[in-house]
């Protein structure tokens, strides 16, 4: 009877325990989901209200700081892309000079500018522009099809490059370059030695110029990232023409060309016995010489061999 009592009991224990077990796993879980839609909704009201601010979730040491972040800091960790967009489209038109006006009024209209422009003359005196344009970044792809649509693109093209990378790590070297310049100012202030003035001077110059440097540089992606290129070409359509001339007949024409034959072929004779004569008076004498020179050479001969030999004589 008492074993009984004692097992009913330890049943009725057992119970409780696992009913209060899964009242707290259920009270976990719905805990959970609770906080994971808090951090939903959260991230959605970050993200309609206000920009994503790159170093929000990082403490001064470059370590994300596991503790407080949440769904919403963890979006408002990650930077924004920086990119810079550059196009390129060559157009065929039937006046260049004037499109390339109405290009520069649109990209007036635009916020834009002309940083480059060229007008030449092509073969068969086809005209031809060739100018660089800068438009906002976000007006670029709108700005593109405005373009586009002024002539017959015989080619267009898109580059995106991306320079996340190097304006994130070139703004970490010029916070960690100042707070350099500000401790060495610091030493600066206490220095007392003038050896030790000297060497924090000149390490304050190092610094110094790798501030502006980077400084330069941060300003330079700035303007490329908020301003895209564009290179435009605008081509003349050739203009149709007739291979051979269109001549009229004429007799006055055709006596005055067969005059000027004549007149050429008297010169061509007369060239020709010109040449004949001064080649003779040049080289007559010459043959003469010559000539005589060979005739004396072999007289000398023969009278030689026609003469008697000296016993002989008698």
């Amino acid at each position: 009877m008492n074993l009984r009592i004692l097992g009913g009991s330890l049943a009725i224990v057992l119970t409780l325990l696992a009913a209060a077990c899964g009242t707290k796993e259920v009270a976990m879980e719905a805990g959970y989901e609770q906080n994971q839609a808090s951090a939903l909704r959260s991230l959605g009201r970050r993200t309609e209200s206000s920009p994503p601010q790159p170093a929000a979730a990082f403490a001064s040491n470059g370590r994300v700081e596991a503790a407080t972040v949440d769904l919403g800091d963890l979006a408002a960790s990650q930077p924004d892309r920086y990119l810079i967009k550059n196009g390129s489209m060559t157009l065929e038109v039937k006046d260049a000079r004037q499109v390339s006006q109405r290009v520069v009024e649109t990209v007036k209209v635009e916020g834009g500018y002309i940083s480059n422009l060229n007008e030449y003359a092509g073969a068969f005196g086809v005209r031809g522009v060739s100018m660089t344009v800068r438009v906002p970044a976000d007006r670029f792809e709108q700005v593109m099809q405005q373009l586009e649509a002024m002539g017959r693109a015989l080619n267009r093209s898109v580059h995106t490059e991306d320079v996340t990378e190097e304006f994130l790590d070139t703004e970490a070297r010029l916070r960690n370059l100042k707070k350099t310049e500000e401790r060495l100012l610091d030493h600066l202030g206490r220095a007392v030695e003038i050896e030790s003035i000297i060497r924090v001077e000149q390490e304050m110059t190092r610094v110094r110029n790798d501030i502006e440097r980077f400084e330069g540089r941060i300003r330079f992606l700035t303007h490329r990232i908020a301003y895209s290129t564009i290179d435009m070409t605008l081509q003349e359509t050739p203009k149709a023409e007739s291979i051979t001339p269109v001549e009229t007949f004429s007799l006055a024409n055709i006596g005055s060309k067969a005059l000027r034959g004549v007149v050429a072929f008297l010169q061509n004779v007369l060239a020709v016995a010109t040449y004949t004569v001064i080649w003779g008076i040049v080289w007559v004498p010459i043959v003469l010489l010559m000539l005589l020179i060979v005739f004396s050479i072999r007289r000398k001969r023969r009278t030689q061999s026609a003469a008697p030999p000296p016993g002989n004589t008698g």
